[in-house]
């Protein structure tokens, strides 16, 4: 599939002296690209394919990002096609992309093919279009453009490694719920604009409402009222988004606080059908969190 090798994208600033300066409780997002712990790297390639892997370890920053060409002339398109094989879940049939857009926690594959690419030219990792926080209400954090750069500098010799429309990949295979599996919702519950986000509105050190038991399989909703995105990000074992369905956020965030503020009694719980806007949209995409196939159901700002 071609040589490369992992990218650590983050946002971060600096100090004038040169060390880490924390400023997310003064601001949303970081100024300065780091990139496997480099500010602004470069990467001399040859003309030939590379395989890139690409985790976003930004605090709350999302990337959409492209390849710029440089000069301009290199290309029918002022952008390099790429192919999308992978994302968190693991492979996925090839999809020849122009940009893509990376949320916190998540992952990419990536093939980027640079062998009709003349030595001399340049290629800019570019970010574009998704301000703090993204997509939803923008904030006031820096924007960020360049990231980086993969510099042509010298010939690939023969490739040998296969042309990405011609890979067969492993994929999952869709899981199929049974009638009677166990559903549960969990709603990314923030009370005021720019406080703590919780699920159920119960805080990190409360106790354990739930177990699951081993080997089984459940349906997860999560209900996202929230003015932005949170990805979600969870450990040890994939899912598979079922659909995605969107609702009137506001409506429901309403309701949900007076079963809040009432006491959480299970009988007056919103009842989340009596909310959707729309007819769900099936299995979105593969991602990664816990305990078995998920089915997401959001407002439209929601990305998963």
């Amino acid at each position: 599939m071609g040589i490369g090798g992992g990218h650590v994208l983050q946002d971060r600033t600096f100090n004038p002296d040169g060390s880490l300066a924390y400023t997310m409780t003064l601001r949303e997002g970081e100024d300065t690209p780091v990139v496997n712990g480099k500010a602004y790297p470069f990467l001399d390639v040859e003309q030939r394919r590379y395989r890139l892997r690409v985790l976003n370890a930004s605090n709350q920053r999302f990337w959409r990002l492209r390849f710029d060409v440089y000069p301009r002339d290199v290309l029918p398109q002022p952008t390099l096609p790429f192919w999308l094989i992978g994302t968190d879940g693991g492979f996925r049939a090839p999809l020849q992309m122009l940009h893509f857009l990376i949320s916190p926690a998540e992952r990419y594959d990536l093939i980027v093919d640079f062998s009709q690419m003349p030595v001399g030219t340049n290629f800019r990792l570019t970010n574009y279009h998704a301000p703090v926080h993204y997509p939803g209400m923008p904030g006031e954090g820096p924007e960020i453009r360049e990231i980086m750069e993969f510099r042509v500098t010298k010939p690939g010799g023969t490739d040998t490694t296969r042309p990405p429309k011609e890979l067969r990949l492993p994929t999952v295979a869709p899981v199929k719920p049974k009638p009677h599996t166990r559903r549960r919702q969990w709603v990314t519950y923030q009370h005021k604009l720019f406080r703590t986000m919780t699920f159920n509105a119960m805080p990190f050190e409360a106790p354990s409402q739930d177990f699951i038991e081993e080997g089984s399989s459940e349906i997860w909703e999560y209900i996202n009222p929230n003015h932005d995105a949170h990805p979600m990000h969870v450990h040890l074992v994939n899912f598979q988004v079922l659909d995605r369905q969107p609702i009137d956020a506001v409506e429901y965030q309403a309701d949900y606080e007076k079963w809040i503020d009432g006491g959480r009694k299970p009988e007056d719980l919103p009842v989340l059908e009596n909310y959707c806007t729309g007819p769900p949209v099936h299995r979105f995409r593969r991602t990664r969190t816990k305990h078995g196939p998920a089915r997401t159901r959001s407002s439209p700002i929601r990305r998963r």
